[in-house]
């Protein structure tokens, strides 16, 4: 079965609101860009309970290319309380 680029285009635009969210997040949270963008690419044991399998061994950015977004900001939201400092 063929890919619609119509549904393609429009499920991205529905997920581009909650990527600007979380880029201003992450941003908000981190000193740098650059440590933002290291903490989204190394895996994270807080979102172990949001994984299919133990066996994954998953980062923040795969959330996002499953666009499972609320992972993510829950763990921003327990770092930004200070949880694990």
């Amino acid at each position: 079965m063929k890919e619609n680029p119509t549904e393609k285009l429009e499920s991205y635009l529905v997920i581009r609101p909650e990527l600007i969210d979380l880029n201003r997040h992450l941003l908000d949270t981190f000193t740098t860009p650059d440590a933002a963008l290291g903490w989204m690419q190394t895996p994270n044991d807080y979102l172990l309970h949001h994984r299919k399998s133990i066996l994954d061994n998953w980062a923040p950015v795969d959330f996002v290319r499953m666009r499972r977004i609320n992972p993510i900001r829950a763990t921003l939201e327990a770092i930004d309380s200070g949880i694990f400092g």
